[in-house]
């Protein structure tokens, strides 16, 4: 038991304090440490929303078969199947940017405080990569 623990502190020890990681100035305007859902609806001013890479007639809206599409492996998808009429709040049979950019918002608010931390930036970041859209929310 006393060598595990011996072993665990030394590990800890070389390891190293963890590396402190902050949110870009252009996605944490108010430099307050995290980012609001207003600052990340800004930051898609800069980028385009990832709502368009599904968005096959360029309507700024994703019908069902255009969600089905994101669904079925046209492209790495972002969300599952049966979100759809969540996503769809206000029930028009299509997903908005403002919907789709509230419900991204919430997919990755992790711990529900209407915020996104770094670690949480982090985890929305690598998902915004595997579908070919680069955008670094951490300072380097």
């Amino acid at each position: 038991m006393k060598t595990m623990t011996t072993l665990a502190a030394a590990a800890a020890l070389l390891a190293g304090p963890a590396l402190a990681q902050t949110l870009s100035p252009t996605y944490d305007v108010d430099a307050d440490g995290i980012m609001t859902s207003n600052e990340f609806d800004t930051m898609f001013v800069e980028y385009a929303s990832p709502l368009t890479l599904y968005d096959r007639d360029g309507d700024d809206l994703l019908d069902a078969s255009e969600f089905a599409g994101e669904l079925n492996g046209d492209l790495p998808r972002l969300m599952d199947a049966d979100m759809f009429g969540t996503v769809d709040t206000d029930g028009d049979a299509s997903i908005s940017i403002p919907e789709y950019h509230a419900a991204l918002f919430a997919m990755f608010d992790a711990d529900g405080d209407g915020t996104l931390d770094p670690s949480e930036a982090v985890a929305m970041e690598a998902a915004f990569d595997s579908v070919g859209v680069q955008i670094d929310f951490i300072d380097a």
